[in-house]
């Protein structure tokens, strides 16, 4: 029997599919279309135990499922960006067309609307750099502090 942990995997996808048996087919499909390991299992005529064993020991099994996993990502992602193109459109005629609320949403969306005065930080890098040793300070203050306070730095014994 050969160690399938050290067999290298297949190259290409033909060489995958005619690798793989009607039911790992079956299995992968199922999979790819959101069917639970028992379920792709059921329809593929064999055991879940079966599903698992091949997801974690062959190659070609294994190399099928990620290529179908990929190109389902790829064309999820594709939709999406295409999606936010047309958003962004609508958002624009509404916002064309004096739809208030969309004009305030997406003035807050992008910060416009911040509250007055709002921290944003010193443009003096001389002050920036003692806040940050201040910040330091105190949180070196805490931790020994900390450690001042636990069981073993007042003499309570663990028991």
């Amino acid at each position: 029997m050969k160690d399938h942990h050290t067999m290298p995997q297949k190259a290409t996808s033909e060489e995958d599919r005619d690798c793989l048996s009607r039911k790992q087919r079956v299995a992968i499909e199922r999979l790819l279309l959101g069917d639970t390991v028992t379920d792709a299992a059921k329809s593929a005529g064999v055991s879940r135990e079966t599903v698992h064993r091949w997801r974690r020991e062959s190659w070609d099994f294994q190399a099928a499922l990620n290529r179908g996993q990929r190109e389902f990502q790829q064309a999820t992602e594709s939709q999406l960006r295409a999606a936010c193109k047309r958003a962004a459109e609508n958002i624009v005629a509404s916002v064309d067309a004096g739809d208030v609320r969309t004009s305030l949403v997406l003035l807050k969306s992008v910060g416009a609307l911040a509250k007055a005065g709002a921290a944003i930080g010193s443009e003096d890098s001389q002050v920036l750099r003692e806040l940050a040793q201040i910040k330091e300070g105190e949180e070196n203050a805490d931790r020994l502090f900390r450690g001042l306070r636990s069981p073993v730095a007042i003499g309570l014994k663990s028991k």
